[in-house]
């Protein structure tokens, strides 16, 4: 496994979910990549999609097997950010979204992910760590680091 050190870093939603669910069998190996990155230096970043995104899937019933209430999911994301970079689609995020789903064709649900590589490469961030790798592995301009 290649150490990845000093590097501006995208987290994505599936990582968080992870690390605060303890029920997943990707609990342990999400928690141990994000305190690697930590470790080496790196700056993690997430967007407000990504805290979106983590509100519905841990306090969905049906999704998790335990969701969480509101109030533990609002906790969560509070503590989420003052511990990581905050970002927010901007007018050069937008037109990076417009530019990638004509480039790469992009329809339907691939559009939440476009958001996602459109906020990172329009402030510069071309590292992702993941578990979900086919999401992301259709963007040329992206380092993929996966648990």
């Amino acid at each position: 496994m290649e150490t990845v050190k000093g590097k501006s870093i995208f987290v994505d939603t599936n990582i968080l979910v992870y690390c605060n669910n303890k029920d997943s069998p990707f609990c342990k190996p999400a928690r141990e990549k994000l305190t690697e990155l930590i470790k080496n230096a790196n700056r993690l970043f997430i967007s407000d999609q990504v805290i979106r995104e983590y509100l519905v899937i841990m306090t969905k019933p049906g999704v998790l097997e335990k969701p969480i209430s509101p109030k533990l999911a609002i906790q969560d994301v509070t503590r989420m950010r003052e511990e990581f970079n905050l970002l927010f689609a901007d007018r050069k995020a937008l037109d990076m979204l417009a530019d990638l789903i004509v480039r790469y064709g992009i329809k339907g649900r691939r559009v939440h992910d476009t958001a996602i590589v459109s906020i990172m490469l329009a402030k510069g961030i071309s590292d992702i760590v993941t578990h979900n790798v086919n999401d992301f592995k259709y963007f040329n301009d992206l380092t993929i680091h996966s648990i």
